[in-house]
């Protein structure tokens, strides 16, 4: 629409200039009444150039934003998965090996930090954990086959937007 807006702007312009000085010698009043037209579409446009680049720059960086933002939603409910593998490491964390009983190439890996109840060191090789999404889809619940809650696994846009450092 600012296009349009312009080039009709543009038209009127190179119009009001181009009719009086085809029709001849112009008296002074007329000169003067061409010169003050233009003078005024003049400072127009340029006064409006700025507002109306700003106003398309805006509108081209909210659009833009929505094109390179990914779609990745929330959480969605994963399969169970079994520990087929806990590795504790030197600084007391845990790097814990998931399969997919249905899927065997369907794999994970957990590491889970050290600290005084990290939920890795009750588990066994064998052991199904279950992953229940949040109800607001930052990430999930690992539970064990019990039900017991053992941690949190945030989604990677909550992890990346979060810290997740104990306080």
């Amino acid at each position: 629409m600012t296009k349009s807006l312009l080039c009709a702007s543009l038209l009127a312009v190179s119009a009001l200039t181009v009719l009086p000085a085809s029709a001849g010698n112009l008296n002074g009043n007329q000169a003067s009444g061409v010169s003050a037209v233009i003078s005024v579409y003049t400072v127009s446009f340029i006064a409006a150039s700025p507002v109306l680049l700003v106003a398309k720059g805006s509108q081209s960086v909210r659009e833009g934003s929505k094109r390179t933002k990914p779609d990745t939603g929330k959480a969605a409910p994963l399969p169970p998965m079994a520990v087929q593998q806990i590795d504790r490491q030197p600084d007391g964390g845990f790097h814990v090996a998931l399969q997919r009983p249905d899927a065997p190439d369907a794999t994970a890996l957990i590491d889970w930090p050290a600290r005084a109840d990290n939920p890795a060191a009750t588990l066994k090789v064998g052991d199904v954990l279950h992953f229940e999404p949040t109800e607001v889809g930052a990430g999930w619940t690992v539970k064990a086959a019990d039900g017991a809650a053992l941690a949190f696994l945030p989604t990677p846009d909550a992890a990346a937007g979060q810290s997740s450092e104990r306080w």
